[in-house]
């Protein structure tokens, strides 16, 4: 049985990326892949052309499960844009800004999720660039900081990262983080109850039970080149688990 690094991931926003457009950048239901190697890597402070980054995400499978979900929320703002030219190799957009010529502004639209509450299992295969242990090391004092999918989504509360020795698959591992979760002060701030519908459990088939009811889905949401913002194809489980009552 192999162990596992779970940890609780809460906040108010969160965007969970899919395929992005320039004038619209929408969101998926849930956390994926790419999403999570990312937020550990930082943990880890690795670096976006980081090769290690690429070795984390070939060895790290992940499960989670998703008990908060609230209402989306939509962004509109507007981006003043900048003519290319192949001449010009600006370092930031700052620099572009001030000495390229610049056409109309664009309005675009972000989308976010919000009121999210998951628990995520993480295991790793041979080639790891880190441990379990390190990475667990890296969520209680992160090199870089952490956010739920863009710089503007904030964590709510720390992770409570700890090693599940034992267990017979992810699923029994998330749910131990949740029981952790429900028995803590961080439940008096975000309370599982507050969760407006039944959970959902998603991940690598390898973590979760063999011949469990659920429903296969490719989602693109495997980390390809970070630098071209290219992702693969990844196939997961999904399962529904069932809805909490509320606390009194």
């Amino acid at each position: 049985m192999p162990d596992f690094l779970t940890f609780t991931l809460a906040a108010p926003m969160a965007s969970f990326g899919m395929l992005a457009g320039n004038e619209r950048r929408g969101t998926q239901d849930r956390p994926g892949h790419s999403l999570l190697v990312g937020l550990v890597g930082a943990a880890l402070g690795l670096q976006r052309d980081d090769p290690k980054l690429e070795d984390l995400g070939r060895a790290a499978q992940f499960a989670v499960l998703q008990r908060g979900a609230g209402a989306p929320l939509r962004d509109y703002h507007t981006v003043q844009t900048v003519r290319r030219s192949r001449a010009a190799n600006h370092a930031t957009r700052r620099e572009a800004l001030r000495t390229g010529p610049t056409e109309t502004a664009l309005l675009t639209h972000r989308d976010y999720v919000t009121d999210v509450l998951c628990f995520v299992a993480m295991a790793l295969q041979p080639g790891a660039p880190a441990s379990l242990e390190a990475c667990r090391d890296a969520l209680h004092a992160p090199h870089f900081t952490l956010y739920f999918g863009r710089k503007s989504c904030p964590l709510a509360l720390p992770l409570a990262a700890q090693i599940r020795a034992g267990c017979a698959d992810a699923r029994q591992a998330l749910t131990a983080q949740e029981v952790h979760h429900r028995e803590s002060k961080a439940a008096l701030l975000w309370p599982v109850s507050g969760a407006r519908r039944p959970g959902t459990v998603s991940g690598d088939p390898a973590t979760l039970p063999s011949g469990a009811d659920g429903r296969l889905e490719q989602r693109r949401s495997r980390p390809g080149s970070r630098a071209n913002w290219q992702y693969g194809l990844l196939e997961e489980m999904v399962l529904s688990e069932p809805e909490r009552e509320e606390e009194g």
